[in-house]
């Protein structure tokens, strides 16, 4: 698989997330003398506060911000209504370990809606301590609508962080370099600042957000950490529309979770759905199932310069854990042919991948890449190891099903997988190949029927047909 794209891609990526959710937090602190307070505030040391929208935005910011800040460590606050954000840059700065969830007038769940904002809600939950509570944090029957670059922004977590029943849909893209480059990302979270690479996006970001230093001072090497959940969320992306540039429903850059998980999920987007890159935890368990994925890739100026690879549907890259399962997903791709479906890549040998009963539907997107290339200095290049794929079944057409390959630099090394079986049976191959395992390939088994044949240029590679 050519994965360098991806990573270059995923480069771009973190410095535009980490600099426009760094800098707009920073105008939030600077900001808070100028709001007026709530008419009515909670004292301080309320666990429970319950605020109503209004549809004013100097209104609704206000008291919003108050109210994260006075529920204190394991309060909650409950939202009532809509909430005009407009004219808020990461104004919803989250501290403690609470609870933020929609209810509607009579205390029961409903949903809460808040529409615009740039990076309205940024989170950065303090160590537990004498006084800090449990550090669990919890975001529930949220509807975000029309904001730009990003809804929430992970800085850190410390112990249970749970995203439940939330909704964001037309999030607007940033637009950078002269319009060259459109980005957008619903969820994000990372914990290291990629600031060795494309001076000119980096630079831009600088210019147009200059309290980034400050925030990165305090943020920069922040650790995302605990456990964490995505459950019964939907995210759609696909209006408005985008035609070039780097679309993410969630993403995670750097993250030290024990265990990760996604179920249950309506994520669409024009680019990665699901993205974890570098994972430091070596004992971490990710969990990817029963999640609905709509990938319309879209190009991004990565692939133009090394080609196929990119976006990617279920994407886990450079990763230390031990233990993946991504079971039981439906995941529909179309648009361009340099998307592909589920992959990433391990650094060691103990990583142990299950990727079991998932359908995949595809329109020119290879279904199943076999590793990347790396993003130096941070993490080296990586492979598919030690995968069990099995009982998925394929549909559409691609070049490969299968494609253990590149013609970068970086080779692929996947080995000791076991592929299949699985259903081809209404899979076309345009090339007639539907398994293509690459000279640096080894001690992988291949278990038919297949609709298409295998090419094995590799090293104890095992064919049964």
């Amino acid at each position: 698989m050519k994965s360098h794209p991806v990573v270059r891609r995923d480069r771009v990526w973190k410095v535009i997330a980490w600099g426009t959710a760094f800098a707009s937090a920073i105008a939030m602190v600077l900001s808070a003398a100028v709001l007026p307070a709530a008419a009515a505030s909670p004292p301080a040391k309320s666990r429970k506060v319950v605020v109503a929208g209004t549809g004013r935005a100097v209104v609704d910011i206000s008291v919003l911000r108050r109210a994260v800040r006075s529920a204190g460590p394991d309060g909650t606050v409950q939202l009532v209504g809509t909430f005009n954000l407009t004219g808020c840059v990461a104004c919803v700065l989250i501290r403690d370990g609470i609870t933020v969830e929609g209810v509607n007038a009579r205390g029961r769940p409903a949903k809460a809606k808040l529409v615009g904002g740039t990076f309205p809600f940024v989170i950065a939950v303090r160590d537990r301590g004498r006084g800090t509570g449990s550090g669990n944090l919890t975001l529930q029957r949220l509807h975000f609508t029309d904001q730009h670059g990003t809804a929430v922004y992970f800085f850190k977590t410390v112990a249970e962080t749970k995203v439940l029943d939330n909704a964001v849909t037309n999030l607007n893209p940033i637009t950078l370099l002269d319009g060259r480059r459109a980005v957008r990302g619903a969820i994000l979270a990372a914990q290291f600042w990629p600031n060795e690479f494309d001076p000119g996006i980096r630079d831009e970001i600088f210019q147009r957000f200059p309290a980034l230093a400050r925030l990165m001072a305090i943020y920069g090497r922040q650790q995302i950490q605990g456990n964490m959940t995505f459950s019964r969320n939907h995210i759609n992306l696909l209006t408005p529309a985008m035609t070039f540039g780097v679309d993410t429903t969630i993403g995670m850059f750097g993250d030290s979770f024990s265990t990760l998980t996604y179920d249950h999920n309506y994520l669409a987007s024009y680019g990665e759905t699901i993205e974890n890159e570098y994972n430091r935890n070596p004992d971490g368990v990710r969990k990817v199932a029963h999640n609905t994925i709509i990938m319309v890739s879209i190009p991004v100026f990565e692939s133009e310069l090394f080609g196929v690879g990119n976006p990617v549907a279920i994407s886990f890259q450079a990763q230390m854990g031990r233990e993946y399962n991504i079971v039981d997903n439906d995941v529909i791709m179309s648009g361009t042919e340099n998307g592909v479906g589920v992959g990433g890549g391990s650094f060691t040998d103990a990583t142990n991948w299950r990727i079991i009963g998932n359908r995949i539907q595809t329109a020119g997107q290879i279904p199943f890449p076999g590793g990347e290339q790396g993003l130096e200095p941070f993490f080296a290049g990586t492979s598919m190891i030690n995968t069990v794929y099995r009982n998925n079944t394929i549909s559409g057409s691609a070049k490969y099903g299968f494609w253990f390959d590149t013609d970068n630099t970086y080779e692929v090394d996947a080995r000791g997988n076991t592929l299949g079986p699985n259903d081809f049976s209404n899979f076309t191959p345009t090339s007639g190949t539907t398994v293509f395992l690459g000279p640096q390939t080894s001690e992988n088994t291949v278990t038919g029927p297949l609709n298409g044949g295998v090419t094995d240029l590799g090293t104890g590679n095992v064919i049964i047909p």
